[in-house]
């Protein structure tokens, strides 16, 4: 792989990891287009990488404040903390919501790698993409919203985070279309879903180094497909924000749908 290819990859990656596009679908279809025939399992996982620091980046404040709770006295009354301290509470929720992630993870894993041979599993999950987004414009704009999830929901959207493993699936439109539909907030939502990332991606990361025997990655291709996920993952969650506020996450689900047909009928 040259480094205009990596920088190509990296930045479709960063810029549909975030925008509900579906990054692992593309990476698919991008792949495909440069000749990459065999899955570049690692290569993806450098990618990952990239987005995740961006997204490192971007909530930093609230990662500060979850790390600062994790080794306060807190624990000692967790019940108490539960009830009045936020950061607690978004901590053991998130630890709820990478059950489902995890479980699915480890048992589908094998079905879901071969997945992303398949251009026709991708165009179906960027159809089903699609639908999820457009069912979002049903969710009302104004009105009093949630800032967390319950135990549950954290644990639906933790579900929804594992299901978009299959490649064509958005795991930002996703987690966040879940997030939605159980009455979160749209900004809420978004932070909550880029709160999940980071430990899923970090799970990821383990599960497939350890299964990685023989595939050779070189140090500059890599780098460059790093760092161009990293800027371009960081411009997505930007624009990403704004138009979620806004109430338009739907307007990806034509592009969803058109992709997924081309890919269907072309690819």
């Amino acid at each position: 792989m040259d480094n205009l290819t990596a920088v190509t990859l990296g930045i479709v990656q960063g810029l549909t990891e975030f925008l509900p596009v579906s990054s692992s679908g593309h990476l698919v279809l991008a792949q495909r287009f440069f000749g990459l025939t065999a899955p570049q399992i690692l290569f993806d996982i450098v990618l990952h990488l990239g987005t995740l620091a961006a997204v490192l980046l971007f909530v930093r404040k609230e990662l500060g404040a979850l790390v600062k709770t994790a080794f306060s006295p807190v624990w000692l009354n967790p019940v108490k903390a539960w009830e009045v301290d936020p950061d607690f509470r978004m901590m053991i929720l998130i630890i709820l919501a990478c059950v489902p992630t995890a479980l699915i993870g480890l048992l589908f894993k094998d079905w879901l790698v071969g997945l992303f041979a398949s251009t026709r599993a991708v165009g179906w999950a960027l159809m089903a993409t699609g639908t999820i987004l457009v069912l979002t414009r049903f969710v009302p704009l104004g009105g009093p919203r949630r800032s967390l999830p319950g135990a549950w929901g954290a644990a639906i959207m933790g579900l929804a985070q594992g299901m978009a493993i299959i490649p064509g699936l958005s795991r930002s439109g996703t987690t966040i279309a879940a997030g939605l539909f159980l009455g979160l907030g749209r900004e809420a939502a978004a932070r909550f879903s880029f709160l999940l990332f980071v430990p899923a991606i970090f799970g990821a990361l383990i599960l497939e180094l350890s299964s990685q025997s023989g595939e050779k990655l070189m140090a500059a291709p890599a780098a460059a497909g790093f760092f161009s996920a990293l800027a371009a993952g960081y411009l997505a969650l930007l624009i990403l924000v704004k138009i979620l506020t806004r109430g338009r996450f739907h307007y990806f689900a034509p592009y969803c749908w058109l992709a997924g047909i081309i890919t269907l009928v072309v690819v």
